[in-house]
């Protein structure tokens, strides 16, 4: 992350790498030995810094603060102030607005989300979800959902829309373009969404993605035809002995239906596709 004129760098050595050159040169600094950086926030707050450690030997979590730009670290002691002993700690965010609002989420089905309105002397369970952003008005987003008043007592939840043209949100990864609030991205099945309306719709931003997770793949007896089972729907290729076969890609047998786990070609008609996926099977013999 890089704020307040320094840039750091978390490190699987439980140090952090501080740069006050733009990244020239780095003071190397132990914050927990035998654990893992694994989360870099800066507060609005001049100098203050957060990081999220695991510890390697027990693999349990610890918030971390620094007020003098990343020099000295200091242990926030988190399940003494509010958590649940044992709460996974994924993500940290901070209030651009306010810097004693502070927001973790754990990324664990079975582990809740916290929030602080005091700079972390207290803590309260919130909505679950993974994705965790703030944008530059104090809007929050956790999951499938935001609230526009971080702050209070008893924040009040909407939830945004979750579907694309060609799939739907994953709200793993939020991200909200600092200079317009309007521009939200999310993963999804097929990769990128992007809202350029604050999250009321979605489009799929999937042109130049040259690869994809693949599932399954069939193949006819000629080699010519075959078909894949992908992370954003089938793949075809009707020319796959050609020194460069052409590829359709998304086909969605069901719209909407964007993992493909399970594909299956007739080996000797290529007109007769199975493709298996959530909770259904799709036929066709065209």
């Amino acid at each position: 992350v890089a704020a307040h004129g320094r840039l750091l760098v978390g490190l699987q050595s439980g140090k952090i790498a501080v740069s006050d050159d733009a990244g020239d040169s780095f003071t190397t600094i132990t914050i927990a030995s035998g654990a893992t950086i694994e989360y870099v926030a800066a507060s609005p707050d001049t100098g203050v810094f957060y990081v999220l450690v695991t510890n390697t030997a027990d693999d349990t979590d610890a918030l971390y603060s620094s007020t003098d730009v990343g020099l000295t670290w200091v242990d926030m002691d988190v399940t003494n102030n509010g958590m649940t002993t044992g709460t996974s700690l994924w993500k940290v965010a901070v209030n651009p607005t306010n810097g004693d609002n502070l927001v973790t989420t754990s990324g664990v089905a079975t582990s809740s989300n916290y929030i602080t309105t005091d700079g972390g002397d207290n803590w309260t369970a919130i909505n679950d979800g993974s994705g965790l952003a703030f944008d530059s008005t104090g809007r929050l987003y956790v999951g499938f959902n935001y609230t526009d008043d971080p702050t209070a007592s008893s924040p009040t939840w909407d939830v945004y829309t979750t579907t694309t043209p060609l799939s739907s949100i994953y709200a793993d990864q939020i991200a909200v373009d600092p200079e317009d609030v309007n521009t939200v991205f999310n993963n999804s099945g097929m990769g990128i969404a992007i809202s350029r309306d604050r999250t009321a719709t979605w489009e799929d931003s999937i042109d130049g993605v040259t690869s994809v997770k693949v599932y399954d793949i069939s193949q006819t007896d000629d080699k010519t035809v075959v078909w894949l089972g992908a992370n954003g729907g089938l793949a075809k290729t009707e020319n796959f002995t050609a020194d460069e076969p052409t590829w359709e890609y998304p086909v969605l047998p069901v719209p909407g239906t964007s993992n493909i786990h399970a594909v299956w070609v007739n080996p000797d008609n290529s007109d007769i596709i199975v493709a298996g996926m959530s909770a259904m099977i799709a036929y066709s013999t065209d």
